[in-house]
């Protein structure tokens, strides 16, 4: 497929690579299928995988959030880069754009345990490096959406590895990750409104094995639909 966008180069990082190609797919799939019901003020739009200071604080401005105070709640150092680029719907206003976030994506890799065994070596201790990265990346994209989407949090993150084995994974990495996700293994791009006291919500996937292109695709533009039904329920009620 010729992407319609191609200012974007997939990293050279295996998996990073293979879910911006993903991420690509998609929105050709959207541009494809889905924008002819779009408002004539809105598009598609695809951006580098960063959530900015700027993007941040821009979002809480235009929610309503005083300047000075959005100023002083975040630095400029609380920013996020995910392993994708972004999909966004853009509403223009005038010369103005809104960007509200249609998908970001993360995917990591964690365990060497079975490439050790198999070359007769003692297993490590199973690490927390990539639930650590998703819990402090969730923070971020989680209060940025709050203020550009409402309540759609399309924040979707995908474990692989030996110490994501399809059987579970470690109580460690549930107790860093369940107070954010609630569940696991299930697409749910929106905020539980039932808690007040924290933001809680977004999809994370894990198991054992390499997630495939067709996986991440399906996934990904599950999610993507459960946003264009979110924003025009009049338009995509009909979409599955």
């Amino acid at each position: 497929m010729t992407h319609k966008s191609n200012k974007f180069i997939p990293s050279s990082k295996k998996d990073d690579g293979m879910l911006s190609k993903v991420v690509l797919d998609v929105y050709d799939y959207l541009q494809d299928n889905y924008f002819r019901f779009l408002p004539d003020n809105c598009d598609f739009h695809l951006s580098s995988n960063c959530i900015s200071y700027m993007t941040i604080r821009s979002a809480m401005t235009s929610n309503g959030i005083p300047h000075n105070v959005a100023e002083k709640y975040y630095g400029l150092d609380s920013s996020i880069v995910p392993d994708s680029p972004i999909i966004y719907l853009s509403f223009f206003d005038g010369h103005a754009r809104k960007l509200n976030p249609l998908f970001i994506g993360e995917i990591k890799k964690q365990g060497t345990n079975d490439r050790r065994l198999s070359e007769g070596k003692k297993k490590q201790a199973i690490g927390n490096a990539a639930p650590d990265r998703v819990a402090k990346n969730y923070t971020i994209a989680a209060d940025y959406c709050r203020h550009a989407n409402g309540g759609f949090f399309p924040y979707t993150v995908f474990l692989y590895g030996c110490d994501f084995s399809d059987e579970g994974i470690t109580n460690t990495t549930k107790s860093k990750l369940l107070p954010f996700f609630g569940s696991f293994n299930t697409v749910n791009p929106f905020f539980d409104e039932n808690v007040k006291w924290a933001l809680k919500g977004g999809s994370c996937f894990y198991q054992g094995e390499r997630f495939g292109e067709k996986e991440l695709f399906d996934i990904i533009l599950s999610v993507c639909r459960e946003g264009l039904r979110y924003f025009f329920p009049e338009k995509f009620w009909h979409v599955r």
